[in-house]
């Protein structure tokens, strides 16, 4: 009953330190017009697809069950054009959030990612 129990937890660890990729984390920069994304995908019992993004000046912009959603290349990156065609799939601003404040926590993504 130990051996499963630690079989187990090993395999859960494994499964956490696979799905975290380094590699794939960028700081964003007041530069571009889009600093992140958030967003969840489940198709397991029914079709879930949410998130937002936030841009520059503190938009936040929400969307739900867009049509046809861009991701990231292999390289990680993502075309002006895809992000501006996923913007467009948003339901508009659902929150706006302090530009001050904003830059104030923007260093703390790359602790959290």
């Amino acid at each position: 009953m130990k051996t499963i129990k630690l079989f187990s937890v090993a395999i859960l660890i494994s499964i956490f330190l696979t799905t975290c990729d380094a590699s794939k984390i960028v700081n964003p920069s007041f530069n571009q017009k889009i600093l992140f994304e958030a967003g969840y995908i489940n198709f397991a019992w029914g079709k879930v697809h949410t998130g937002f993004l936030i841009d520059s000046v503190g938009n936040v912009f929400c969307y739900n069950l867009p049509q046809h959603w861009f991701d990231i290349d292999s390289l990680n990156q993502i075309s002006e054009q895809a992000m501006d065609a996923n913007l467009s799939q948003t339901n508009g601003v659902c929150l706006t959030i302090n530009l001050a404040e904003l830059k104030s926590k923007l260093p703390l993504l790359s602790n959290a990612s």
